[in-house]
């Protein structure tokens, strides 16, 4: 399945990721446990918010958004050309 450059940017600026992302900077529970600074935990967490089967209730969207941030990037650029997202 081919993913157009176009809809991951779509995705960016939709009213759900905005809402997530309000909802993100409004609270930090790593910081509140004191765990901001525990590089395993931090992969551990981040590994259950990409598995879109994972009990979060997000299904997709967090690793939709997450990759649609690293295809925007200008240093990407040159990788997302050689790609099937051009």
């Amino acid at each position: 399945m081919a993913i157009e450059v176009k809809n991951i940017a779509n995705l960016i600026y939709s009213k759900q990721f905005e809402e997530l992302n309000r909802m993100f900077k409004a609270f930090n529970p790593l910081k509140v446990l004191r765990m901001d600074n525990h590089e395993i935990r931090h992969s551990n967490i981040l590994a259950w918010l990409l598995d879109h089967e994972e009990n979060h209730g997000l299904n997709s969207v967090f690793i939709k958004k997450f990759v649609s941030k690293l295809v925007m990037k200008p240093e990407n650029d040159l990788f997302v050309s050689d790609s099937q997202f051009s």
